[in-house]
């Protein structure tokens, strides 16, 4: 599937790192503004695939939450701005809700 037009949402740090490999449409948002500038990017329905800082996860309400982890168009993917266990967690929940399934095992990674 083509991503034709890629979104990034989210803190400056975050947002710039994509800015930088070329990425255009770009929005540094501080926590205030996070959860509506998703919210409105998602209801434009002009991104293929939206980056989104994973703070998101805090400001978002379970409705919210739930429309972007279920949504197949446009693609969300949270990237992890803290640990690890946060990174194995979204590409485990991406990989299910994309792939339909899971990717882990144990916390290791399956050889398929």
């Amino acid at each position: 599937m083509p991503f034709n037009k890629v979104a990034v949402i989210g803190g400056r740090a975050l947002v710039m790192g994509f800015k930088i490999i070329g990425i255009k449409e770009v929005f540094i948002v501080n926590r205030e503004e996070l959860a509506r500038t998703i919210m409105d990017a998602l209801d434009k329905r002009e991104y293929d695939l939206i980056l989104v800082d994973d703070a998101a996860r805090d400001v978002l309400t379970s409705a919210q939450l739930h429309t972007l982890e279920t949504t197949t168009h446009p693609i969300i993917i949270f990237i992890p701005t803290q640990t690890i266990l946060n990174r194995e967690e979204s590409v485990r929940d991406l990989a299910k809700r994309v792939l339909g399934i899971d990717i882990l095992k144990d916390r290791q990674w399956k050889a398929q």
